[in-house]
């Protein structure tokens, strides 16, 4: 070609490929990719204006018409001020990055440079549009017009050099090589076009430059980031799951007592001997079961590695959890409805899983086998310590119950196994009484709750040692930028608003988290943990919804839209509680339109 535009149309390939595979793919919307977007359509558009309009005009438009042919080529020196300047602007953006700590003061910068480079860039077109721009010969222009782009590209060059000098900790960075790859090839492609200034490398090489940018700047798989998150996420909720659990086991206990204090106030005055007798067997069965969950679950402090001593191999709690269930499910023939619950983590323990699965297995056919009509229903819930994570597994059935006799004459199976036992063991035959010894011999604990003609619980409990895999990763800071979707924390003791809650979320598509206690939210708060906006009930234990909010104010950069939950009894001051600073309440009375117009609003 006569007017030598080959490197251009080559880039132009190049730059099509890079638009095809930048914008097909998902990417993290930081400040630099927001630029870099910028400057891959920038460039393409510049490559184009070169290879047609300008071509077109240099060839027929500047013996026929002049102007128009000056007025096109303008075009071309508008594209070299725009991609300058926004080059310029993420030089100047990863250096503050790099130097300021603070954020606020990186935005305010930041802010700062973008206004003034859009200042630069409209009196720099404007001045291009004004002054006199002059063709000589193939692909050369020169003049007063050129001039100004040449002296506000040298002005740029030192200002980068200007900004690499004061990020001198920094530059060997590999995000900073497009800078200094464009300062070498500028300069030796300034000196080949000297030379031959029928060539257009100009815009080849800005192209280039930009090509090399994709391979600097941060382009992380976001599918995986995605992957990673959801799997934070998961852990954060059984997080949340073991501590509602032992809320929940908290209120369960304070059930025997106020069973022991009715039972003390009825036979006080009695004088009847039976019914004394009777009494006190109730009372010192309340007392038992108040003795295991406050002893065997709730003391987590009493975890210590020493106990723990059969330890032959590492298993997986939750995949030993499915293939019980799974195993249970498929000889089930009975028409009662089995159910079942344990965490999603993965967790890796070291223990004896295989007496451990046969225990289970052992209870879980009792009660199927005992229930004729009802349910089976398995939960397992975790509570991690350091190294040692104690597992509380509970089975409910609808059977006929066991009587206080029954019960004793199983938890009273201790000590060593007989011969007969050991050839149970050896069959994996395991009847109830066997269990409680083997439980007891892995150092676990044994209690059954029952009544007759209500149904049975077992809760076994029993501490195992966590595996941790040194060499697994976490999710590193890119939480805020993948999380794109909304996502809503319940603070409340309601159950059943609770459930109802997060079905309507669930229907939405938006993510939330469910925690008991006002000061467990103000933690998670402090901790950084973002959310869109927070449901909280105004009535609860401990801590109100009022007192809770009033704590959130407290933390720095608090700015999180907290939404109270009013009973009926409320609805008359509801207004009062906007005073008192929250920014929207929910009624109870109309809970469904209500929800439905809060996720509207949020």
């Amino acid at each position: 070609m006569s007017d030598n535009i080959f490197f251009s149309i080559v880039s132009l390939f190049y730059s099509i490929m890079l638009l095809i595979i930048y914008f097909t793919k998902k990417r993290l919307v930081t400040d630099e990719n927001n630029i870099y977007k910028k400057l891959i359509i920038i460039n393409f558009f510049g490559l184009i204006i070169e290879i047609f309009p300008a071509t077109l005009a240099i060839r027929m438009l500047k013996e026929i018409n002049p102007s128009i042919a000056v007025f096109i080529l303008k075009f071309i020196l508008y594209y070299f001020i725009i991609w300058l300047l926004e080059f310029t602007y993420y030089i100047f953006t990863i250096c503050m990055k790099d130097r300021l700590n603070n954020n606020d003061e990186y935005l305010k910068k930041t802010k700062l440079m973008h206004k003034i480079t859009i200042l630069i860039m409209i009196v720099s077109i404007f001045l291009v549009t004004i002054l006199p721009l002059y063709i000589k010969g193939v692909n050369y222009t020169y003049g007063p017009s050129a001039n100004l782009v040449y002296l506000l590209s040298g002005a740029l060059i030192l200002f980068w050099i200007y900004l690499l000098i004061r990020n001198y900790k920094y530059i060997k960075s590999k995000k900073y090589t497009p800078v200094f790859s464009f300062i070498a090839l500028g300069l030796i492609t300034m000196i080949v076009q000297y030379f031959n200034p029928e060539l257009t490398l100009m815009i080849p090489m800005e192209t280039f430059v930009t090509f090399l940018m994709y391979f600097t700047i941060e382009n992380p798989d976001i599918k995986m980031l995605n992957e990673l998150y959801k799997n934070k996420e998961i852990m954060e909720q059984n997080y949340e799951d073991k501590y509602n659990f032992l809320f929940e086991i908290t209120q369960e206990s304070r059930n025997p007592l106020k069973n022991i204090e009715t039972v003390y106030a009825e036979i006080k005055d009695e004088k009847d001997i039976n019914k004394i007798k009777a009494g006190m067997v109730a009372i010192n069965n309340m007392a038992q079961q108040l003795d295991f969950s406050i002893n065997n679950i709730m003391n987590v402090s009493s975890l210590d590695a020493q106990k723990l001593n059969i330890i032959e191999k590492k298993y997986n709690i939750v995949k030993l959890c499915s293939d019980l269930t799974t195993k249970l499910k498929l000889e089930n023939k009975k028409n009662i409805e089995f159910k079942y619950t344990y965490p999603k983590e993965d967790l890796i323990l070291y223990g004896d899983d295989m007496k451990l699965k046969h225990i289970l297995y052992s209870l879980l056919n009792n009660s199927i086998e005992k229930t004729n009509e009802g349910f089976v229903e398995f939960k397992v819930n975790l509570i991690e310590k350091y190294d040692i994570c104690r597992i509380i597994f509970t089975i409910n059935d609808s059977g006929p119950g066991m009587t206080i006799d029954k019960i004793n004459e199983i938890l009273s199976s201790t000590g060593s196994l007989d011969k007969n036992e050991l050839e149970n063991l050896q069959k994996k035959e395991y009847n109830v009484k066997l269990c409680q010894k083997v439980i007891k011999l892995m150092g676990g604990n044994l209690m059954i709750k029952s009544d007759i003609g209500v149904g049975t619980e077992f809760q076994l409990v029993i501490d195992q040692r966590v595996y941790h895999d040194k060499d697994s990763s976490i999710l590193s800071q890119y939480e805020n930028i993948i999380n794109d979707y909304k996502k809503v924390l319940i603070v409340s003791q309601d159950k059943k608003l609770i459930t109802k809650l997060k079905s309507a979320l669930t229907r939405k598509n938006i993510t939330y988290s469910v925690l008991y206690y006002g000061q467990d939210a103000v933690d998670k708060i402090k901790f950084g943990k973002k959310y869109d906006y927070i449901l909280i009930s105004d009535e609860m234990a401990e801590m109100s919804g009022l007192v809770t909010l009033n704590k959130m104010k407290e933390i720095d950069n608090f700015n999180i839209p907290v939404i109270v939950m009013l009973d009926s009894n409320k609805e008359n001051i509801k207004k009062h509680y906007i005073e008192d600073g929250f920014n929207d309440y929910i009624l109870l009375s109309d809970i469904n339109n209500e929800i439905k117009r809060i996720i509207e609003k949020y």
